[in-house]
């Protein structure tokens, strides 16, 4: 199964050609690509990305997985997609004035306050 979603899954596909279009000049969003490409199927992988990262920046480990925090970065529109090369950069890489959007990593994973917090 994991073979099959890392060369054909829809994920990989959409990822693909979001990626033709940032290396052509012209980028698109995730959710475009969903309607033309899937024709409206949805993807995973962001929301996905987006729980992981929210895990991470909760538990302050961003530093221990680079990977996880530089894709969600790029799929987010944080950082290019060329970053994924250079992961333990874009990790660090200061993203909250960044060149390729004014939107901050807070903004795409927003801190959640506890439950028993929130209540009071």
């Amino acid at each position: 199964d994991l073979v099959a979603t890392c060369y054909g899954g829809r994920n990989r596909l959409v990822a693909q050609e979001w990626t033709k279009a940032w290396q052509a000049g012209k980028p698109t969003s995730f959710e475009v690509l969903e309607k033309e490409v899937l024709a409206g199927q949805k993807l995973q992988g962001v929301l996905t990305s987006n729980e992981v990262q929210e895990i991470l920046r909760l538990r302050g480990w961003e530093g221990r997985f680079p990977l996880f925090t530089t894709i969600n970065r790029v799929v987010n529109g944080l950082l290019p997609p060329a970053w994924v090369l250079n992961y333990e950069a874009g990790a660090s890489a200061d993203v909250g004035s960044s060149a390729v959007g004014s939107v901050s990593d807070e903004d795409i994973v927003p801190r959640k306050r506890p439950a028993a917090a929130a209540a009071k």
